[in-house]
C-alpha cells in the first residue's frame, strides 16, 4: 500500500543523537552544581580576610632573619609594610611605668611618611630605614634584653619573639622556632586587622577569580541542559 510505502521511506531516529543530548543535559547539571560551588566558595575566599580580621585582632606575622653584618632582621608581609606606623623592641619584665601595661620599650621607631615604592619592609634592629624616625633611643644592653618585637598601627599589632642564636640571611624563624623561606612567610600575610571604624574591606582576588569562573559555568550550564 502506499501509505505504508511511504511510512517505510523514513529513516528511523538516531540513537546516537539522543544519546549525545543526554550526555549534555548531566553535563549541564554538572557545570550548574559546579558554578554555584565555586561562586559561592570564591565569595567567602575572597572576603575570608576580612572576616577572619573580626575574629582574630593580632593577624600581623612578625618574623626574623639574620643580616649581612650578624644583625637581626624583622620581617613582615608586604602588606603589614605598608600600613605599619611603629616597631618596638620590648624587654622581659613588668612596665617601669604603673599606667603602662606593657614591658619596658628599649628601642622604637616610628613613621613620619609613606612606604618607598618597593619597600619589602624588612627592618634591621638598630637602624632607622626611610620613612621612620627613633622615638625611643636604645636602652643599655638592649640587643641581650631583648624578648618581643611589636609591629604596630593605629589600632593593631602584632609581636614576635626574638629568637635566641645565631640566624640564617636566607630563613625566616617565626614564633621562636619555626622555619620557613621568605616567600612562604610573606604569601601568608593579611595584614592588621581593620580598625573598629574603618569599612574598607580585606579581600583576596583569588577568590574573586573564582567567582567569577563559577558564573561562567552557570551561564554554561542551562545552555548545554536546554539542547537537544
Amino acid at each position: 500500500m502506499p501509505s505504508e510505502q511511504f511510512w517505510s521511506s523514513i529513516p528511523p531516529m538516531p540513537v546516537v543523537s539522543e544519546r549525545v543530548s543526554r550526555r549534555e543535559r548531566t553535563a549541564g547539571v554538572a557545570l550548574l552544581v559546579v558554578g554555584i560551588a565555586s561562586l559561592v566558595g570564591g565569595l567567602v575566599w575572597w572576603l575570608w580576610p576580612s572576616i577572619s580580621a573580626f575574629g582574630d585582632p593580632l593577624l600581623v606575622g612578625v618574623g626574623f632573619r639574620g643580616a649581612p653584618d650578624g644583625g637581626t632582621v624583622v620581617v613582615v608581609g608586604p602588606r603589614t609594610a605598608a600600613e605599619m606606623t611603629t616597631i618596638a623592641v620590648h624587654a622581659r619584665g613588668r612596665a617601669t611605668d604603673p599606667k603602662d601595661t606593657a614591658p619596658p620599650v628599649l628601642w622604637r621607631i616610628d613613621r613620619v611618611g609613606l612606604t618607598p615604592p618597593g619597600r619589602d619592609g624588612d627592618v634591621e634592629l638598630g637602624k632607622v630605614p626611610p620613612g621612620f624616625v627613633e622615638t625611643v633611643a636604645p636602652a643599655t644592653g638592649w640587643r641581650e634584653r631583648a624578648a618581643d618585637v611589636w609591629v604596630e598601627n593605629a589600632c593593631s599589632f602584632g609581636s614576635g619573639p626574638v629568637p635566641n642564636g645565631a640566624l640564617r640571611t636566607d630563613e625566616v624563624v617565626v614564633d621562636g622556632d619555626t622555619v620557613m623561606t621568605e616567600k612562604e612567610f610573606r604569601s601568608d600575610d593579611l595584614g592588621f586587622s581593620p580598625c573598629l571604624d574603618d569599612d574598607s574591606p580585606r579581600t583576596d582576588a583569588r577568590g574573586l577569580a573564582l567567582s567569577a569562573a563559577g558564573v561562567g559555568l552557570l551561564v554554561l550550564g542551562p545552555v548545554l541542559r536546554r539542547r537537544r
